[in-house]
């Protein structure tokens, strides 16, 4: 059995500077293409969270039926996952620089057909397109800027899924705001700001520089691979089941409808907030022992929600909790193996597996029991998490990586 991790830093074979291609956040490359990611994340998070918050609208726009106006967020995934699929299946023949420019014309080109679609069906194509260029600026974002920072990778990394977040708090807002006459605008702004955003396409050559020296195949690494891939699969349950579910619970526990559907903000809000304060405060704990801590603290939050009167505050300590996760769990893939578009898109596909899975089961299990059973069978999904994080350390301990050799992005 592999030696657990340290607690303080990761140990120098898979993490340190010596190994690792290790950039400067100082050079103005490299903050070019950070700034230009960031606004691509925040972006991504306001039309994503905006698609679904309009649904009612978006009814009252084409004069369809309320179930109907949930279409165009699920035409939107199975977009992102076919692009997720396709640059995995595709590997290196994938030019990441001119992936992550292709992918951003594709979703602001979508965007703006959300915005201007005169009927329907264009309407769902164009959701379609934007969600296919989502799905490779999430792929090839995430990758670049998973490693190369030194210490600075978790923190990097959970700060451009943290300004995801709040472009995901600003899109229910701005449809709240303009409504359906204002929709169309707010699109059409979302969609110019992909402009300037094109600079992010410099993170592909943080992907190629690393690609250069990384030769071993994938299936030297299939034992870490499937652990890491089970390590998302079942975080993504905890994330999509709390959200699908969380004003279900509160209902059942008597708060008003309106008034649940709002508390479900401060979930979210959580979510963007423990991106930037957790890995503040733990900086010096290994990614590994980091998540830990983090899905042990989800599980408390969702025990709190089941007190009565602290269901809200509960739910937003589960935001809090899990919000590094997804973004450090990739750092830690890292530092375990080559990083590439190739794995990423395996991690990222189970992840949407886990979105489509378990609100699903949460929701047979609400059927079948009670609503007020939501927390408890969330956690149930968090403990499996933790054996899943101790199954991956098992494998990834006992396959150092390589060593990489350092290369100019020049």
């Amino acid at each position: 059995m592999a030696a657990p991790a340290s607690c303080t830093t990761a140990p120098p074979p898979t993490g340190s500077p010596e190994n690792e291609r290790s950039y400067a956040i100082t050079s103005a490359r490299v903050r070019l293409a950070l700034a230009g990611a960031a606004l691509c994340m925040l972006v991504m998070g306001l039309v994503t969270a905006l698609l679904g918050a309009a649904a009612p609208f978006t009814a009252e726009r084409f004069g369809i039926g309320v179930a109907a106006s949930g279409l165009p967020v699920s035409v939107y995934s199975a977009g992102s996952m076919v692009t997720v699929l396709v640059c995995g299946i595709a590997g290196k023949r994938v030019h990441p620089v001119h992936a992550i420019t292709g992918s951003l014309l594709a979703f602001a080109v979508g965007t703006a057909g959300l915005g201007v679609a005169p009927v329907w069906p264009l309407f769902l194509a164009a959701a379609g397109v934007a969600g296919a260029g989502f799905g490779g600026l999430v792929l090839f974002l995430n990758t670049a800027f998973s490693s190369g920072f030194g210490k600075h990778d978790v923190l990097v990394l959970n700060l451009l899924n943290a300004v995801y977040g709040i472009g995901a708090i600003l899109g229910p807002l701005a449809a709240s705001t303009a409504k359906t006459s204002g929709l169309g605008i707010v699109f059409a702004a979302a969609a110019v700001a992909c402009v300037p955003a094109l600079v992010a396409r410099g993170s592909g050559r943080l992907i190629e520089s690393r690609q250069a020296t990384e030769s071993a195949p994938i299936r030297t690494y299939l034992p870490v691979i499937i652990g890491f891939s089970a390590v998302f699969f079942f975080y993504a349950g905890i994330e999509s089941a709390t959200g699908a579910w969380e004003s279900t619970f509160l209902v059942a526990a008597g708060h008003p409808e309106a008034q649940a559907a709002a508390y479900t903000a401060l979930f979210w809000a959580g979510l963007a907030i423990g991106r930037v304060v957790i890995p503040l405060a733990g900086r010096r704990l290994s990614p590994r022992l980091l998540i830990t801590s983090c899905v042990a603290l989800s599980m408390c939050g969702l025990g709190v929600t089941m007190l009565p009167g602290l269901g809200p505050a509960g739910f937003a300590l589960t935001g809090f909790a899990i919000g590094p996760i997804f973004p450090t769990a990739f750092v830690w893939m890292a530092q375990a193996m080559p990083t590439s578009h190739t794995i990423s898109s395996i991690l990222l596909t189970a992840a949407m597996a886990g979105n489509a899975t378990f609100p699903a089961l949460v929701g047979l299990g609400v059927s079948g029991l009670s609503p007020l059973a939501i927390p408890v069978m969330i956690i149930v999904i968090g403990l499996i998490v933790l054996c899943a994080i101790q199954l991956t350390q098992r494998v990834s301990g006992a396959r150092p990586r390589p060593e990489a050799k350092t290369m100019a992005l020049d």
